[in-house]
């Protein structure tokens, strides 16, 4: 995001920062109270984040870059349904 002007002003940056620390916090609370409900919660942010890449490079073409971030979000997504199967 930051090579494509992502961070060029101020409070993009700080409200970046900001959101991920309340996420970040608000998952820790999560994963304690229902961690089941936590790993598919993050499971479905993954998910999200694939179906984006995948609309990215359906409108731009082929960029090497975007096909292994969304290679990596779909490993991820496994990865947590197997954290979730293990939790039962």
């Amino acid at each position: 995001m930051e090579s494509r002007g992502g961070n060029s002003h101020f409070v993009d940056r700080a409200f970046a920062k900001h959101l991920v620390l309340i996420y970040y916090w608000v998952n820790v609370v999560y994963y304690w109270l229902a961690p089941r409900s936590a790993y598919h919660l993050s499971y479905e942010v993954e998910v999200h984040a694939a179906t984006t890449y995948a609309k990215y490079l359906a409108l731009n073409g082929h960029d090497d870059k975007i096909l292994e971030i969304l290679n990596d979000e779909m490993q991820h997504s496994h990865e947590l349904l197997k954290a979730m199967e293990m939790i039962k």
